[in-house]
């Protein structure tokens, strides 16, 4: 618990030393460096073998980024992004040890909607082949994010075991299932994009893929006592930013 809590702190302190970094960069130096910011949505799914094999789960897409442009085409993007991701409608045998899969006598756990809360920083490359017009430039992007998993949650559906079809859905609050996940995972990332420019600020649009590439389940004896297969997760981004 100490060590998840020291690193919260580190990944914190690193976000807002990001933040500043950027903001003085923006400031201080000249092109080719820029500064922005972006937030959208994001729909992400728990993959096996690169497939999606739970209900999509949509939530939030935020952050800083910084540019640097290496010649008029190419640009090296760095960022530090808050994602929401997850999987919905999927086992609970996934994120619960089995002596937590029975809530009393009465009522069993039958599926979870888990929302994932992570830091990314992803180092992406940029590439502008063309422009479709004096304010519009297509853009293709290509990269890796490294990404820590703050904090995880599930609410479940639960049944009446003296019921078989008569299927509630739980009440109660949200449990935090954050040690049943590694705390890193990582994967490549692919995408289009758009940038429009103004007078004043260059705008962006941004669709992006990340490839759930690393297991991350972290619950104990995953394959043997609870008889599921480790995952891992993908996730689509939409966003908008500004460049100052």
């Amino acid at each position: 618990m100490k060590t998840n809590n020291l690193l919260r702190l580190v990944v914190v302190f690193s976000f807002c030393q990001i933040a500043t970094i950027f903001s003085v960069l923006s400031q201080d130096l000249a092109k080719p460096i820029s500064f922005g910011i972006k937030v959208g949505t994001s729909s992400s799914g728990f993959t096996r073998d690169r497939q999606v094999f739970s209900d999509k789960k949509l939530g939030l897409a935020c952050g800083i980024f910084a540019e640097y442009k290496l010649m008029g085409f190419l640009g090296v993007e760095v960022a530090a992004n808050y994602v929401q991701e997850g999987g919905a409608h999927v086992s609970p045998k996934l994120v619960y040890p089995v002596s937590l899969l029975t809530v009393n006598q009465l009522v069993t756990k039958q599926s979870s909607d888990v929302l994932l809360h992570t830091l990314q920083i992803p180092l992406i490359l940029n590439i502008r082949p063309s422009v479709m017009s004096e304010n519009l430039c297509p853009r293709i992007s290509v990269g890796y994010s490294f990404d820590f998993i703050l904090n995880a949650t599930s609410k479940d559906n639960v049944m009446m075991t003296s019921s078989p079809n008569n299927i509630l859905i739980s009440d109660r609050h949200k449990e935090n299932v954050t040690s049943s996940f590694s705390t890193m995972n990582m994967g490549p990332i692919l995408g289009l994009g758009l940038d429009f420019k103004s007078d004043k600020h260059i705008y962006l649009l941004d669709v992006k893929y990340k490839i759930g590439m690393s297991e991350i389940n972290n619950l104990g004896s995953l394959t043997t006592t609870n008889g599921e297969r480790p995952f891992s997760v993908s996730t689509l981004t939409i966003t908008l930013g500004i460049v100052y």
